[in-house]
């Protein structure tokens, strides 16, 4: 399927620039704790590419570091991405929010379906938002 030039025109991906990314535990989250010093204290992992943090059994920083390799992402500390993050703070989860550009949509959805397939195979343990 290609896209004609009136699709383009239809689909502002600026939009899509402005998700921030908040490197706290979900409300829901009763393991992980309410911000990211309840969670590393809680033992959790941040996982970059889903934006949420795991705990141990549901976190796979293997294939998380695999997939960073992979990919070229830019990551911004503002809304106006005109302060690059360093790869060190995206990594460090020493962030409120972080926003990267659109192409972060797609790669996750890649991201999470790579995430689902290694679960099945290597019979782990997987969380909801997979499904999403």
């Amino acid at each position: 399927m290609s896209i004609n030039s009136t699709t383009a025109e239809r689909t502002n991906l600026s939009d899509l620039n402005n998700i921030g990314f908040i490197a706290g535990p979900t409300d829901s989250d009763s393991v992980c704790g309410h911000d990211r010093h309840e969670a590393l204290a809680a033992g959790c992992h941040y996982d970059l590419m889903a934006s949420r943090w795991y705990t141990q059994e549901c976190y796979n920083g293997e294939v998380l570091n695999e997939f960073l390799g992979e990919v070229d992402l830019d990551w911004y500390q503002g809304e106006d991405h005109t302060q690059p993050a360093t790869m060190d703070l995206v990594r460090s989860w020493e962030f409120d929010k972080l926003y990267p550009l659109h192409d972060y949509h797609i790669l996750h959805c890649l991201y999470q379906w790579r995430r689902l397939h290694l679960a099945f195979i290597e019979h782990r343990h997987i969380d909801e938002d997979v499904f999403s």
